[in-house]
């Protein structure tokens, strides 16, 4: 077919005094679709998009009454459930991650209205790609994983995969434009538009892809658009596989990320020493959560949802004539953001906000500040470049700031000087 069409949803009549809510990330022929496809469907006085509208507000703030007279609301905004008087029926494109941003670059650099044309055009592309990556976490958000954030409100494949399944009559891919806008044109009426597919991107971007660091850090920071994206196209855009970019890490996915509960910690075995102590501790009661004795240098942590809500450290100890010493002092002891998703109901991710930052070599590990205005609210380390920060626990009305800082050879210095505003998740706005 082409493009995904929801069984569940797909024989509903979408009438003229219905709305129609097409989310989008930047650069998924967006533009295209609201220009020739709504704009023939139901005219330009109809659609409520921020290119015709002054004052356009989101999706999750702008209120019922704005759009009594409007058939069509269009906009980069996050996904989120709302209630209506009138029937609401969601559809939304897709694009691969890598030559989404490939796309951006091309953008910004040709049109000097872009907010980061002069970057673009003093720029190459991975430097540009970085540089907008660690100006602010509202930038991050821009060029990374927005299409997960679009369909979900959050930046999960897990909850992308289910939002579509409950509340998208209909997915597109740009690469087979004609086939979804002429499907979209028929259900409301219409005969074929006429609109053509553009040229494949892996012919249009082969220069861009010949960058093997570019590629890799594109899909570095876009894991969860990447699933997506090979989810969809495995079962319904069908485009073949090699004319993508894949990471070693994406595999082909069954529906969730099914990310293992299960990590190990490895250490090097001391010579004639066959017995080694674990000790865990959870730094935010200074209690033990494990003491546990093992032969050789493997120890396997099976993680719960109670243990990733704690600051976990640990040391190793050997037994030497009855003694335990320490191999070392206490490390942070952490769960990949994956085993936190998997061991979370769909409820609790939606309350989640990533926070990501760009690595920094030779760092020994992380701090994330954050602060509300009351004050400092945690102080937390990390050994990873990316936390988040759950909603769940904080106060609804309050503006969270956060910033990161590295450790260097004991001391702590700041990747930036500045705080960024943490962005609440729709769920907050339901």
């Amino acid at each position: 077919m082409g493009f995904y069409l929801n069984p569940n949803l797909s024989e509903e009549v979408i009438s003229s005094d219905d709305l129609v809510v097409f989310l989008h990330a930047q650069r998924t022929a967006g533009s295209s679709f609201r220009r020739d496809v709504l704009g023939k469907t139901h005219g330009k006085e109809k659609i409520y998009a921020y290119q015709y509208i002054e004052g356009w507000e989101n999706w999750h703030s702008v209120p019922e009454d704005v759009l009594e007279n409007f058939g069509v609301f269009v906009g980069h905004s996050d996904f989120c459930k709302r209630i209506f008087s009138r029937k609401i029926h969601f559809i939304t494109l897709l694009r691969h991650p890598v030559f989404r941003i490939f796309s951006l670059y091309d953008y910004s650099r040709k049109d000097d209205s872009s907010h980061f044309h002069y970057l673009a055009k003093n720029r190459e592309i991975l430097d540009f790609y970085r540089e907008m990556m660690i100006t602010s976490n509202a930038r991050f958000n821009y060029f990374n994983n927005a299409m997960c954030r679009r369909v979900s409100g959050h930046y999960s494949f897990e909850a992308a995969i289910s939002m579509i399944e409950k509340n998208f009559i209909a997915v597109g891919y740009c690469g087979k434009m004609a086939l979804f806008s002429n499907w979209f044109s028929e259900k409301m009426g219409f005969g074929n538009i006429g609109i053509k597919s553009m040229e494949p991107d892996f012919f249009r971007y082969s220069d861009y892809l010949e960058n093997e660091e570019l590629v890799r850090t594109i899909l570095k920071y876009n894991r969860e658009d990447e699933k997506l994206f090979r989810f969809m196209n495995e079962r319904f855009f069908k485009e073949p596989e090699d004319f993508f970019p894949w990471s070693e890490e994406s595999g082909r996915e069954e529906g969730s990320t099914n990310a293992p509960i299960i990590s190990e910690l490895k250490w090097k075995v001391v010579d004639g020493i066959e017995k080694y102590r674990i000790l865990i501790k959870d730094k935010k009661n200074d209690q033990f959560v494990a003491k546990d004795i093992v032969e050789g240098g493997v120890y396997e942590i099976n993680w719960t949802k109670e243990l990733i809500n704690n600051e976990l450290m640990y040391r190793i100890q050997s037994q030497d004539e009855g003694v335990w010493n320490d191999l070392y002092g206490y490390k942070i002891l952490e769960p990949t953001m994956e085993i936190v998703f998997s061991l979370l109901e769909e409820d609790e991710r939606a309350l989640l906000t990533k926070l990501q930052w760009e690595p920094v070599a030779d760092s020994e590990r992380y701090r994330v500040l954050i602060r509300n205005s009351k004050g400092l609210v945690s102080k937390r380390q990390t050994l990873q470049n990316e936390a988040y920060f759950d909603w769940g626990g904080a106060e609804r009305s309050e503006k969270y700031i956060f910033r990161c800082q590295y450790l260097e050879a004991g001391e702590w210095k700041d990747i930036h000087k500045q705080y960024f505003e943490i962005e609440k998740p729709s769920k907050i706005f339901l």
